[in-house]
């Protein structure tokens, strides 16, 4: 209800800063989920809601590409839509691509499905000093797939089974012989030397874990399927999760040293949904009951954080925690 509200103007979309600058990112996940919302769910299909979804979209298509017809997106916008920052990563082309296809899902519109196969191509470049590989870009590659839902068609038509079974041969090198699931290796998949060779982040892991899981599931390969509960869901959670306060550290060290971030110790909002998601899907699919159980401590950490703050009594939770939980 509050971000119906919110948005429903349609002038202002995304998670604004104290400095009032919106980060594209959050937008087009909203407008996703509000096209899902009202096509898949009956109690959901209200016109506000639709409304709310294409003044979203509509908003992305008038201010989210920095330079149209070129089809990078922005990272941060100000207000009034004017681009503050532009990032190399392609958070904001897959997030908006996902957006584009939902609605052209749930509108018939084919010119959000223009826009969104446009964003979607537009690649990552790779200067010549580029360092490792992170773990999130593909990840979020991932995210945008006609698959997301179960459907076929969509923006993505041809080619999506190679491109899923490359991604997973992507994450699954990042493993340390199956003891930590590391956020940067190098181009051919080795560890790096260092602190960015250490440098682990739970929620990256445990997001790469349900992409991964669903490929398994998908694949049909029980084999995967367990290793992947195994490695990228359980063994993450359990390092990363902080047994005195509760909550999911941000990043860590994969030797247990102290990681150089000086925020290592926050507890975003966004890890815990990724752990609720990738424990949620693997209790759906395996009926394990300790896969339910971890989902029910995360969840309860999490609606607990978010209603016990000053803000939760307008309707909104604060994005980050610092421990211990304050």
């Amino acid at each position: 209800a509050f971000w119906g509200e919110a948005h429903a103007c349609g002038e202002e979309w995304g998670q604004f800063s104290a400095s009032g600058l919106a980060k594209i990112p959050s937008a087009p996940p909203q407008v996703w989920m509000y096209c899902r919302l009202y096509r898949k769910l009956e109690r959901f299909r209200s016109p506000e809601l639709l409304d709310a979804a294409k003044a979203g979209g509509e908003f992305l298509l008038r201010y989210a590409r920095v330079a149209p017809p070129g089809k990078k997106c922005a990272f941060v916008l100000t207000r009034d839509g004017r681009p503050v920052k532009v990032q190399r990563t392609i958070f904001s082309e897959c997030f908006y691509t996902m957006a584009m296809n939902e609605l052209w899902r749930v509108t018939g519109e084919a010119r959000y499905q223009v826009c969104g196969r446009e964003a979607a191509s537009v690649g990552r470049p790779r200067p010549p000093g580029l360092g490792p590989h992170s773990v999130c870009p593909p990840s979020h590659l991932s995210g945008p797939s006609p698959k997301q839902g179960g459907e076929g068609g969509g923006i993505f038509l041809v080619g999506w089974q190679g491109l899923k079974a490359h991604l997973a041969s992507l994450f699954l090198p990042r493993q340390r012989d199956g003891q930590a699931v590391l956020e940067n290796v190098s181009e051919d998949g080795e560890e790096l030397s260092g602190c960015l060779g250490r440098h682990q982040n739970p929620g990256h892991a445990l997001e790469a874990g349900w992409f991964l899981l669903r490929h398994a599931i998908r694949k049909g390969d029980p084999e995967l399927r367990a290793h992947v509960i195994d490695k990228f869901l359980l063994l993450p959670f359990r390092s990363g999760w902080d047994a005195d306060h509760g909550g999911l550290f941000y990043f860590q060290d994969a030797d247990g040293l102290c990681p150089t971030q000086l925020e290592w110790a926050m507890k975003l909002w966004w890890p815990h949904s990724e752990a609720m998601i990738a424990f949620l899907m693997g209790y759906s699919d395996s009926g394990d009951p300790a896969l339910l159980h971890l989902f029910c401590r995360v969840a309860d950490y999490t609606f607990r954080q978010g209603d016990s703050r000053p803000r939760a009594k307008a309707g909104r939770w604060e994005t980050v925690a610092v421990h211990p939980g304050r």
